[in-house]
């Protein structure tokens, strides 16, 4: 039994008085966090439910106070949150609340597509109208920059092992400076960050179970569209896109989020988010493996490739960057 495990239980069955009868592993996501499902004994505790969670984040990698500021804010918000009944941040040990076992991606069909992503955009609108500009920090050109740099950084140096000569960086530098005044334009809000059907869960009142918020910043408001639209883990027709994200933006304009109806300048701001996001990730998954030996997220790079690459082919700004991506594309085997 590792460390950690031994001081999570410590802390549940000495600090808390807690009777135990059971502890499973619930997840774990591409951060140091783990998750626990716990088992209680009903007559031990009135105030706790007999099974909840329990997050191991370890202080040492994790901000677990911010953590509880962002579920303060988005549970303000009137979104479906964990509970935090019981925190320890000196050791990283948070008991919070289970929102169950589905994730959407297990859900999603074209039966209940439809319904789901509803629920998902109405917590996105929610989130959206009722946050305030001090909820989070802001999402600024230079972290932006830093983003698209884990592009070089880790899909071309290490998933590569390559080196882009200086015409490529040339051409990255001018894309990237696009990227980012089209993400700075758009109206600012807040944004989950990994908006996507891994991190939102099937429940029964107030759908969708909403997880992993705890890197949410104010900043573009198609950003979250693009993660739950464009998601690295499932993938859409185009026009059925098209139709959930031109619903969201009527419903946005209609709630006051934002006046913009241009349907042109909506799709390019939508579509050039994800350029910056894909490119992001794609340095991300090659970094889960070269860093930190989580293998199964190469799985997830072939997906990723082929938004970016479709997307910078349909504009001529970004063919400089679609020539790179067909230079470097992703391969069956590192």
């Amino acid at each position: 039994m590792d460390k950690r495990y031994t001081q999570l239980s410590d802390w549940l069955t000495n600090n808390l008085a807690l009777t135990v009868i059971a502890i499973e592993p619930a997840s774990a996501d591409a951060s140091f966090r783990r998750y626990f499902r716990v088992t209680i004994d009903p007559n031990n505790s009135q105030s706790l439910p007999k099974i909840f969670i329990v997050m191991d984040s370890p202080p040492q990698h994790e901000d677990n106070a911010l953590f509880v500021r962002c579920t303060e804010v988005l549970a303000r918000c009137d979104l479906n949150v964990p509970i935090i009944f019981e925190k320890n941040l000196a050791q990283g040990f948070l008991l919070i609340s289970d929102l169950g076992t589905q994730v959407f991606q297990e859900a999603l069909s074209e039966k209940f597509a439809d319904q789901l992503y509803d629920d998902a955009m109405q917590a996105l609108l929610k989130m959206q109208s009722n946050a305030q500009a001090d909820d989070a920090p802001k999402y600024t050109a230079q972290k932006l920059g830093e983003e698209i740099q884990l592009f070089e950084d880790w899909y071309i140096q290490h998933y590569h092992q390559a080196s882009l000569n200086k015409q490529d960086q040339s051409t990255l530098k001018q894309v990237q400076k696009l990227l980012i005044n089209s993400a700075l334009e758009q109206p600012q809000v807040l944004v989950h960050r990994d908006y996507h059907c891994r991190n939102l869960l099937v429940t029964t009142e107030n759908n969708p179970g909403i997880i992993d918020y705890q890197d949410m910043v104010i900043g573009p408001i198609t950003y979250d569209l693009v993660s739950l639209f464009k998601d690295c883990y499932i993938q859409w027709p185009t026009l059925k896109v098209k139709q959930w994200i031109e619903h969201f933006q009527k419903q946005s304009i209609a709630i006051g989020i934002h006046n913009n109806a241009d349907n042109g300048q909506w799709q390019q701001w939508f579509d050039w988010m994800g350029v910056q996001r894909h490119l992001k990730v794609l340095g991300i998954f090659s970094r889960l493996y070269f860093r930190d030996n989580k293998d199964q997220y190469l799985n997830d790079i072939p997906l990723t490739y082929e938004y970016l690459l479709n997307t910078c082919e349909q504009y001529d700004e970004l063919q400089g960057l679609a020539d790179i991506l067909k230079r470097f594309p992703n391969k069956d085997k590192v």
